[in-house]
């Protein structure tokens, strides 16, 4: 995109969009999952900005794809960090040079968010068909009907503990809403951490020779270490397979699918 959509998100963020400029971003946002990712990015971008007090400058030349590459490099434990790192592309499109953030009384970017639809919380689907809301900040514990202990714990983190049973294990499925974050650990001690607009598919309990599970969207996987056991990520137009490493893998609908190894070793087919 050009730097038109720069614009859009500079004045949105400072509540001065124009209707007809917020009508444009609003059909780009719904355009693709990604882009709704790198709206969402870039707003707390701001947030970070104005923590810090000011932005540097960049290259004139910068280009939103500069701006998606930048944002497209996730650390493993929170991708926010990156967002900070970016900073300095969204400076120069505000307006080059020192960009000073205002102190806001009212936050008028959060107000106009509210028209921007996707925002909801991380919803836990069971096996029996049931959806569970994954509030932040709320413990939940629940058991599955192998037997699967599942707990939420204070630091919004989803844990699962395999039971000691012969009972088949069941699907569930984690859904992380736009603008989402979330942490979770799976039956066999994997860390998984899930960016926004995602979806991943795992088994309550590991059993039989491979551990699998199916994303949409994008991940950071820190796999435990099992070589008797492989473990599978199965991705739109592409299958992982490791041992034990820790790597990102962003495969949204429609968009390329690109895994980038942080450590380790990973085999990837398709």
């Amino acid at each position: 995109m050009d730097e038109i959509i720069y614009r859009w998100i500079a004045d949105y963020s400072l509540g001065v969009i124009e209707k007809e400029d917020f009508e444009r971003l609003k059909a780009w946002i719904e355009a693709s999952p990604s882009h709704r990712v790198l709206f969402e990015q870039t707003l707390r971008l701001y947030k970070e900005g104005r923590e810090i007090g000011f932005l540097s400058a960049m290259d004139e030349e910068c280009s939103w794809k500069s701006l998606e590459r930048k944002l497209g490099r996730r650390h493993r434990l929170t991708w926010t960090r990156w967002i900070v790192a970016a900073s300095i592309l969204l400076a120069g499109v505000v307006g080059g040079g020192i960009l000073l953030l205002p102190e806001w009384e009212n936050d008028s970017s959060v107000q106009v968010f509210s028209e921007i639809p996707g925002k909801a919380t991380v919803i836990l689907r069971m096996a029996d068909g049931k959806s569970v809301s994954l509030k932040e900040n709320e413990t939940i514990g629940l058991v599955e009907k192998d037997g699967t202990e599942i707990h939420k714990d204070t630091m919004n983190r989803l844990v699962y503990a395999a039971s000691n049973t012969e009972k088949k294990s069941v699907l569930h499925t984690l859904e992380v809403p736009v603008g989402g974050e979330f942490d979770m650990v799976l039956a066999d001690g994997t860390r998984v951490w899930l960016n926004s607009a995602t979806k991943l598919r795992y088994p309550t309990r590991f059993t039989g020779k491979n551990r699998e599970v199916y994303v949409e969207g994008e991940a950071f996987f820190s796999v435990c270490k099992d070589s008797a056991h492989p473990f599978i990520v199965h991705a739109e137009g592409a299958c992982v397979r490791v041992l034990g490493t820790e790597f990102n893998l962003s495969a949204y609908p429609g968009e390329r699918t690109i895994t980038t190894l942080a450590e380790g070793k990973v085999e990837v087919n398709g």
